[in-house]
């Protein structure tokens, strides 16, 4: 059960940094991850 929490906590801080530079680096990635 402790792995589950901590693999979480990886995507969702890739999630919150690869939004931001998918928005400046491909502006078109970001409207298909959202």
């Amino acid at each position: 059960m402790g792995d589950a929490p901590r693999h979480r906590s990886a995507p969702h801080r890739t999630l919150k940094t690869g939004r931001r530079a998918s928005r400046t680096a491909c502006p078109r990635g970001a409207s298909h991850d959202g």
